[in-house]
């Protein structure tokens, strides 16, 4: 490739993503006037932004609460309580402030997918229709997406960085990645349980995919990641057990997991 050729290359490049960050800016502006006037959706919702006010207002950023009582119906780990819990802290209690996370991590989403669908395709006009085309669906702006005070925002940035990373170690052999996958899975899973943990049964499949590992394995960067996962799981277990003797690790695997 020529020097003309590389500059023409670098200028397309430059152009696609103006485009794309214009559009991006746009959407978020939509996005914003949508969550601002826009009632309370959902049970769901209403709960949740109830529980993440209670936190704030109570201290207490263990143990997630309904009406003051320690909530043991819904019973997921607690990352997003605490995400909207300092959204609240921040900017007040709305109901704008209770969606803010899921924008934020909605639009993360966006631009990750652009970049590694462009990675792979090396089509930025189709990066960017495939990207607004995701936006505009009602799976990712509706309900229960980047316009609600929901979990599924949260947890759909963790799982696409989750399998993004499992393309990367696999297909293109990048050993750092399995850093990335741990920290998504483990943070995939402080959202919404063992839901966060769905990509790894991706792997597997993955591996026959590309006709095995394709490289030799570092015991060491898979034990480190081990140590990653377990350093934001297991804390939050520890601290709620020694403050509540709940047995929470049981009960979240018999109401959350194995629903009676």
């Amino acid at each position: 490739m020529n020097q003309t050729q590389q500059l023409s290359d670098r200028k397309n490049k430059l152009i696609y993503h103006s485009i794309f960050f214009i559009l991006l800016v746009g959407y978020a502006i939509y996005v914003s006037s949508i969550i601002i006037h826009l009632p309370l959706q959902s049970y769901d919702e209403s709960f949740n932004l109830l529980s993440s006010w209670e936190m704030q207002k109570s201290g207490d950023w263990i143990g997630i609460t309904r009406y003051g009582i320690l909530d043991h119906d819904d019973i997921k780990p607690p990352l997003f309580t605490w995400l909207t819990a300092l959204s609240y802290k921040a900017f007040g209690f709305s109901e704008w402030a209770g969606r803010l996370p899921s924008v934020l991590f909605g639009l993360s989403t966006l631009i990750l997918f652009y970049f590694f669908l462009i990675s792979i395709t090396k089509n930025y006009l189709l990066g960017i229709l495939c990207t607004f085309g995701l936006s505009l669906s009602l799976a990712f702006f509706g309900q229960h997406g980047i316009t609600s005070g929901d979990y599924e925002s949260v947890l759909t940035f963790f799982i696409l960085l989750s399998f993004i990373s499992i393309c990367k170690i696999l297909f293109e052999r990048k050993l750092r990645w399995l850093i990335v996958l741990a920290a998504s899975l483990g943070l995939g899973f402080m959202t919404k349980s063992v839901v966060g943990l769905i990509p790894m049964f991706f792997i597997i499949p993955a591996i026959i995919i590309n006709n095995g590992v394709g490289f030799k394995l570092n015991y060491r960067s898979v034990l480190f990641s081990l140590v990653v996962f377990c350093l934001i799981v297991v804390p939050y277990f520890v601290i709620r057990e020694l403050k509540y003797h709940e047995n929470y690790f049981v009960l979240l695997f018999t109401r959350s997991v194995f629903l009676k």
